[in-house]
């Protein structure tokens, strides 16, 4: 007998992708992500009913940003927040934490805004700070996965939830093979 299709709602947390991307020494190779293909990936043989990236504008730029909003995906934008920091200077902060958690309830619960409800929510980013967010979408009767690579995993999330690790997946490697 053959197995349904779940529906499946993907969430990317691109700052933290990212980020995790340059711990793992691969600079600038983020626009040679194929997000297309990160897509089937996550989401296998279910069907995909949204797909909303989270990008902080300011290192995301134009084309990755036009990419996104001409490939199918919901984007939601922010710039950075200056934050002077006595040690390190003057670093740059944009936080989507709060934007994840608030698109994933209206995605649980407003029907105007999304009337389809996915059976399983995949959460791209290993920030700790997303493990209430993944017990209160189970709470409400839905699977959560978060999907990260090695190096942007909290423990927390690793321990509590069921999680998948990007670093063996195929496009990674085709990313390494294409470096010039």
């Amino acid at each position: 007998m053959k197995t349904a299709r779940k529906k499946v709602a993907i969430l990317i947390d691109h700052s933290n992708l990212k980020h995790s991307w340059e711990e793992t020494n691969h600079r600038k190779e983020m626009r040679k992500i194929d997000y297309k293909k990160l897509i089937r990936c996550l989401s296998g043989s279910d069907k995909v009913l949204y797909k909303v990236v989270f990008l902080n504008r300011d290192i995301a730029g134009y084309a990755l940003c036009n990419f996104f909003d001409h490939s199918g995906f919901e984007t939601l934008e922010k710039t950075s927040k200056k934050i002077m920091d006595r040690k390190k200077g003057m670093l740059f902060k944009c936080n989507m934490d709060v934007d994840i958690s608030i698109v994933s309830m209206q995605i649980i619960f407003d029907r105007a805004l999304y009337p389809v409800k996915p059976d399983k929510f995949v959460i791209v980013s290993g920030d700790s700070d997303f493990e209430l967010l993944g017990h209160a979408i189970i709470h409400y009767g839905f699977d959560v996965e978060f999907a990260f690579l090695k190096t942007g995993f909290s423990r927390e999330l690793r321990e509590n939830l069921q999680c998948l690790e990007l670093d063996g997946f195929p496009i990674w490697e085709t990313i390494k093979r294409n470096q010039s």
